[in-house]
């Protein structure tokens, strides 16, 4: 499977992903969620390229594993910030809405 293949691939993972993500972030009123989510979506695009692509077995588990790790910790970081607040929103959000709607 060439690497342009795997990147839509995860590219449209990532859409559906993100998009539920979204639902579920209009549906409990706290768009902080999303950066949460974003930061464990490199975690799946990386365990993705693990599988699929072709290459040095032990140079993508050294890449997924610093991938993983580095995504890993800042998603848990993340949760655990936007649910110590929940549900109040990050104010990043709060004035992206007040100035565009």
């Amino acid at each position: 499977m060439s690497s342009w293949e795997i990147f839509f691939i995860t590219l449209g993972l990532t859409f559906i992903f993100i998009y539920w993500v979204w639902i579920w972030a209009i549906k409990i009123d706290n768009y902080s969620i999303i950066d949460g989510a974003w930061s464990a979506g490199f975690l799946v695009h990386v365990a993705i390229f693990l599988v699929l692509a072709q290459g040095y077995q032990s140079r993508k588990i050294l890449f997924f594993s610093m991938m993983g790790l580095w995504s890993f910790r800042l998603a848990y970081f993340l949760a655990k910030r936007i649910s110590s607040h929940h549900p109040k929103e990050d104010t990043r959000y709060e004035q992206l809405r007040a100035e565009y709607g």
